[in-house]
């Protein structure tokens, strides 16, 4: 057998960095190829990011849906990772094929956007005929991910084993190469994750992105294969069969499968726990992967130079990954004290606004995640060293480390997930993968000083009590999840926490906040108050049960999206509707509602008529074949990742073609946190499918939120009909929100058909592809200047009802209840500047205009 230095030579390579037609390491072909790396981390990034987003639409946003779509995703890259790594070493010329990588990546990712917006042709049928179980949507959704998916991410896959075959026949430090390969690879996709998170897919588009993307990797096949053809086609010569085959230390691969576990069902958990800090905008996921890709990229250079550079790899390796655990023993500290770490450093460097959040989130994620992640990222450079014993660098090592570190990644994001958080909770999770790191340290350490097997098991176990005993001595009565802001008394509150509870969606609880001597109860959904007790919700969440099914008159099967507390529900449920379809995605807010919300809902899940179905509600619409006399739409706010998609013309018209003839439409949505043209262009996108819109604002109470209604067909009001069904428990229930008149409910119109097209204007639409409120609204971070310019907004476009009444009405009491209103709502605007002063002043002349209209007097008398 030949040296490796002969094998090289055989190739067209000499080792020590010339090659026989005097080409020297490095070349500009390298340099380009290193460079072409980074752009394709870049680029694979923010196809994952837009891929997830456009299969979200079509297979839904639960975590079920995210499991298949990830798993198709991981699933690709591993195949490529271990077809590519077996077939390297045998490649004529590693980088051409690299570039041709590329460039199919590229030309197939210009189709996906269209491949996406048609996958619903495939997988509707198929969801109609398949049993309606978790289990079986996910394998379904797998599938059907898989399809637009499947060749690129192989091709990812392929491209590092295929690219480090490159380097390792060309000069000298391969290790230091493969883990600059790695870490510039990594940086590119941390670049990419922050390009496309905070700038690409707001200011382009979905599509555009993904075009932007795909041109990089054309750029790189053209400028690759224009540098081969020209000054490297000699180096396309087969290796020598003499170099012999690849011998490979397989003991790695069961390891790599466990720490590739460990770093994604980590990575499940802390954005399951900074979620509750950061909140839930797309801003705040961008900073959590990027931190995680910045200690990995990091991580990779040094392990790297490492392994370049000192012998006893398998040492290195045992310590590093012994950091992962002992950096975890240390967050349960560091989560626990989170919160007013935020505030001390946010008071102390005056960090305020949008930039001065964005700051604090990477100052914050930096403290808690550098040190696991860097620890992470230094493992793969020190397993490539050790992977082939014979000190060769080739693809097929590579290859096969990726695809069972890949396996692990999938595996671990997927149980973490669906099992070990909603049995264990978070922080138990943390610790068994603390557990699972701390093993394969011992496991490592062990193998280089313990010859007895016996010994090393031993030594493993004693590791693991030592640190489930300093777990249990220092944390294990601690419930950090419960120590995040959101959930910690403000200076004037005491807060009472009656329900935590945490499935694979979401981390819901129910507390009972005491203030000003009123108390109420409110339902967070990760850390987002979404339903509660309050006036204004109490009120909001009546109007957008009743006001509907009032104005249809005749509904009998309603669809209701979004359960929360369960009081728009209970609303409905008091109309003579022979079912009621409550669509919500995470099933601890069901449980929280039937067990605390009864107050508001009445024990509604116990009616006959109730049919819960967990699913995504965008996800039920597409797929069911069923139709609807109304569709209430109640949603969480726009500006969380993921719910901008329930705001956007494509969910509107979706939503139109499950209504039949005469069928309402009615969508709540906010006035804080958006910005005037967040609300006109979530507006006009609704219009463009109901042309017959109406607007409500419940004046009743200082309020934070609309009620948008619309139908295709009209948008007249039968008076006559409002005044037969207030009778009853329907009156009882309006009576409770000052709305037992029909003269009382018009109080509340704002506007409609025209008068909404003109409040809107000529914004552009809000549509899946253009997503920019999810952005744009992220950045509104004052609720009470968004609350008043919105409030300002819709009382300037307010007018007169009386175009779209029929039947009987006392106009003379319309008019004085309009004109008392005016005043009403900018003493409202003015309240919530604080301007208490001037808002007593507009509020007065409201009692005299209408003594009748006094339901918000004890707000500015206090």
């Amino acid at each position: 057998m030949k040296t490796m230095e002969g094998a090289h030579k055989s190739m067209g390579y000499d080792s020590g960095g010339m090659s026989e037609h005097g080409l020297r390491y490095p070349t500009l072909v390298n340099i380009i190829a290193f460079t072409a790396f980074f752009a394709s981390g870049f680029a694979a990034l923010v196809y994952q990011v837009v891929w997830f987003r456009m299969t979200a639409t079509v297979l839904g946003n639960t975590v079920h849906a995210s499991a298949a779509v990830l798993a198709a995703f991981m699933g690709g890259l591993a195949i490529g990772g271990l077809a590519f790594g077996r077939i390297a070493p045998r490649l004529k010329s590693p980088l051409f094929v690299y570039a041709i990588q590329e460039v199919i990546i590229g030309l197939w990712a210009v189709a996906t956007p269209w491949m996406f917006t048609h996958l619903h042709i495939l997988f509707v049928p198929i969801a109609h005929t398949v049993p309606d179980t978790p289990a079986v949507g996910t394998v379904t959704r797998f599938f059907t991910a898989l399809l637009p998916m499947l060749l690129p991410t192989i091709l990812m896959g392929g491209t590092l084993p295929v690219l480090s075959e490159h380097f390792s026949r060309v000069g000298k430090l391969p290790y230091l190469k493969v883990g600059s390969l790695y870490s510039l690879n990594t940086f590119g996709a941390m670049v990419g994750t922050a390009v496309a998170g905070f700038v690409l897919i707001e200011q382009l588009g979905l599509q555009n992105t993904i075009w932007l993307a795909a041109a990089i990797n054309i750029v790189i096949f053209i400028l690759l294969t224009a540098l081969v053809s020209q000054r490297t086609l000699h180096w396309q010569t087969e290796i020598s069969t003499e170099a012999g085959p690849v011998i490979l230390q397989r003991y790695l691969l069961p390891i790599f499968f466990a720490t590739g576990f460990a770093a994604l069902g980590l990575e499940v958990c802390w954005t399951r726990l900074l979620v509750l800090h950061f909140g839930s905008s797309v801003y705040a996921f961008s900073v959590m992967l990027l931190i995680f890709l910045l200690g990995v990229a990091v991580g990779a250079f040094v392990g790297g130079w490492i392994a370049q550079h000192y012998r006893y790899s398998e040492l290195w390796l045992g310590i590093f990954i012994m950091v992962i655990p002992i950096a975890l023993f240390a967050q349960f500290y560091q989560f626990l004290n989170l919160s007013r770490w935020m505030d001390m450093v946010g008071e102390n460097l005056q960090l305020s606004g949008h930039i001065g959040t964005i700051i604090l989130y990477l100052m914050s994620g930096l403290w808690l995640l550098f040190i696991p992640t860097l620890a992470m990222g230094l493992t793969f450079p020190l397993a490539v060293r050790l992977i082939q014993p014979d000190e060769r660098v080739s693809g097929t090592g590579i290859g096969h480390l990726y695809f069972w570190n890949t396996i692990g990644n999938l595996t671990g994001a997927i149980v973490v997930a669906l099992v070990m958080v909603p049995y264990l909770g978070v922080q138990r999770a943390i610790l068994v993968l603390a557990l699972i790191d701390l093993l394969v340290a011992v496991y490592l350490l062990a193998r280089l000083y313990l010859t007895w097997e016996w010994g090393r098991a031993i030594a493993a176990i004693a590791a693991a009590v030592v640190f489930i005993a300093g777990y249990q001595t220092f944390y294990a009565k601690e419930r950090m999840m419960e120590e995040a802001g959101p959930f910690l008394p403000k200076p004037d509150e005491k807060r009472q926490t009656l329900f935590f509870e945490e499935d694979s969606t979401a981390t819901v609880s129910v507390q009972h906040i005491t203030s000003n001597n009123r108390g109420w109860l409110s339902l967070n959904v990760n850390g987002v108050n979404v339903a509660g007790t309050t006036p204004d919700l109490i009120s909001i969440q009546k109007l957008q049960g009743h006001l509907p099914l009032m104005v249809h008159g005749n509904a009998k099967s309603v669809c209701h999206i979004g359960l929360g507390s369960g009081g728009t529900a209970a609303a409905v449920a008091l109309h003579p509707v022979k079912q009621i379809t409550i669509v919500e995605m995470a099933p601890s807010v069901i449980a929280a509602s039937r067990r605390y919300m009864r107050g508001v809902n009445y024990g509604v899940l116990d009616d006959p008529r109730i049919r819960l179905i967990v699913n995504d509600g965008r996800n039920f619409l597409l797929t069911t074949t069923e139709t609807f006399d109304v569709i209430l739409s109640d949603s969480i706010h726009p500006r969380y990742a993921g719910n901008g998609s329930l705001y956007t013309l494509d969910y509107f018209r979706l939503c139109s073609q499950r209504l039949n003839p005469g069928g309402i439409v009615s969508m709540w949505l906010p006035i804080y946190g958006l910005t005037t043209s967040n609300y006109r262009m979530i507006l006009r996108s609704f219009r463009e499918v109901f042309p017959h819109t109406i607007v409500w604002y419940v004046n009743s109470t200082i309020s934070s939120y609309t009620v948008v209604m619309g139908s295709r067909e009209s948008a007249m009001i039968d008076m006559n009909s409002l005044s037969a069904q207030l009778t009853g428990r329907v009156l009882t229930d309006m009576s409770l929100i000052h709305a037992h008149e029909p003269e009382r409910i018009l109080d509340y119109f704002i506007t409609a058909d025209d008068g909404v097209g003109k409040l809107a204007g000529d914004i552009p639409f809000h549509t899946d592809d253009n997503p920019v409120v999810e952005y744009e609204s992220a950045r509104a971070l004052d609720r009470h200047t968004t609350v008043f310019e919105n409030l300002k907004l819709i009382a300037m476009a307010r007018e007169e009802p009386f175009r779209y009444l029929t039947g009987r009405y006392n106009r003379a009491r319309l008019e004085r209840f309009y004109e008392a209103t005016s005043h009403s709502l900018l003493a409202q605007g003015l309240h919530v500047l604080g301007k208490t002063v001037e808002a007593r002043k507009e509020y007065s002349q409201a009692i005299t205009i209408n003594p009748e209209d006094m339901e918000p007097l004890d707000l500015f008398v206090q």
